[in-house]
């Protein structure tokens, strides 16, 4: 498939790309493809880095450092989709008509050669301006468009939480970005890896390939009637996601598939970041074994072994990257938003403030959330000012005091 134009879109600066997307159009529609790197063929099972992989179960991300599951001269060279370099991949193509319905769809090994390297800023750009990019990104988001209400319809639950990303460098200086979720590029990369991973749940389940499995059960029912009256739609959907996500239960893993509700889709597994998530890489060699007509690499056994062995160590990691996120972002806050060096005011949106003796609200400059003293007669959903008095980076702590 190196003849395809074909694209990869990632955060800015990131060197270990592991999936690209192209689409194509045929005489009765388009030919969507999703090209995911051929990790678990390139990484020789058993060998010395698989081993070492399969310890370190997945890449570690923390503000200050990337702690890679597999080593930087691979994941930045063989397996990176970078452009005009041919790469081996696993290729699912789905075929589409003009009203963007699934009539077919396989997947197949393949060699692939990106044409471009693009951030989502340029794709969101790409949507907004004449140029070269312009069309592909379109067909894309509207595809997108189509793909998020055929799940939501279907019950998922889209939250689009803003995502709080930190980078400590060298020098020291702490770089804090708001990434929103809620953005065309983000919402299209996300909506075909989603269809990605569930077509690929979908082969196995068929099939009958041992795999690992994501499922999970729909929240309980959440009353939002209550909500007072709000003028603003940002207060809104804060209040929303903080009364949606309290009710849901945790995905869980599985060897049996079964219907992810959150994401409305029947069957769903994660196999779209092989360079990152061990996991991930050993169900590429399921799939690669089937695609060959080989006994599968890995026993229905071995797969619950590893889903089980795996959902500790990354919910252990998901732990410490959240603790070093919030220690570098507090630093952060006291480096540069305590006077003399910035000033100590900040806005926030109250989320609960009723069951415990301090209230719960969350920053409107940033997606965090900490419990401030507040009288009682504050309501959620009222905005309120808080004043920075200092930070306990020991204890993790920002001591916040409401300003009447």
């Amino acid at each position: 498939l190196s003849d395809l134009e074909i694209i990869t879109i990632d955060d800015e600066g990131t060197v270990d790309r592991d999936d690209a997307i192209s689409l194509e159009n045929t005489s009765s529609g388009y030919r969507l493809g999703i090209h995911i790197t051929d990790a678990g063929t390139l990484v020789p099972k058993s060998g010395e880095i698989d081993i070492e992989a399969d310890r370190r179960m997945a890449s570690l991300y923390l503000p200050e450092r990337t702690i890679p599951m597999l080593p930087d001269s691979f994941t930045h060279s063989l397996g990176s989709l970078d452009p005009d370099a041919e790469r081996p991949a696993l290729s699912i193509l789905v075929d589409l008509n003009s009203d963007w319905d699934i009539t077919y769809w396989k997947v197949v090994p393949s060699i692939i050669k990106s044409s471009e390297s693009l951030s989502y800023d340029e794709i969101d750009d790409a949507l907004e301006t004449t140029g070269r990019w312009h069309d592909l990104a379109s067909r894309l988001h509207e595809l997108s468009r189509v793909l998020r209400r055929k799940r939501s319809s279907q019950g998922a639950i889209t939250l689009d939480q803003p995502e709080l990303k930190l980078k400590v460098h060298a020098s020291g200086q702490i770089e804090v970005q708001v990434r929103q979720r809620s953005l065309p590029g983000q919402k299209l990369v996300a909506e075909i890896m989603i269809l990605c991973n569930s077509l690929l749940a979908e082969l196995c389940a068929t099939e009958g390939i041992p795999a690992i499995y994501r499922t999970q059960s729909r929240p309980e029912t959440h009353d939002t009637t209550d909500l007072p009256e709000l003028d603003s739609d940002e207060i809104r959907e804060e209040l929303t996601r903080y009364n949606i996500t309290r009710h849901m239960k945790a995905a869980q893993v599985t060897t049996i598939p079964l219907p992810h509700q959150g994401l409305g889709v029947k069957a769903y597994l994660q196999a779209t970041s092989p360079l990152r998530r061990y996991p991930d890489l050993l169900l590429q060699r399921q799939i690669s074994s089937h695609l060959a007509k080989d006994k599968p690499s890995y026993s229905q056994v071995e797969m619950n072994s590893m889903a089980h062995r795996a959902e500790m160590q990354l919910r252990e990691f998901s732990k410490l990257e959240g603790v070093r996120k919030r220690y570098w972002f507090l630093k952060f806050l006291g480096d540069s938003r305590i006077p003399p060096n910035g000033p100590d005011i900040f806005e926030a949106i109250v989320l609960e403030n009723a069951n415990r003796q301090t209230a719960l609200t969350v920053l409107r400059e940033y997606p965090f959330r900490m419990r401030v003293e507040l009288p009682k007669t504050v309501l959620p959903g009222e905005v309120v000012t808080l004043r920075l008095e200092g930070v306990d980076l020991w204890r993790l702590l920002g001591f916040f005091v409401y300003v009447p």
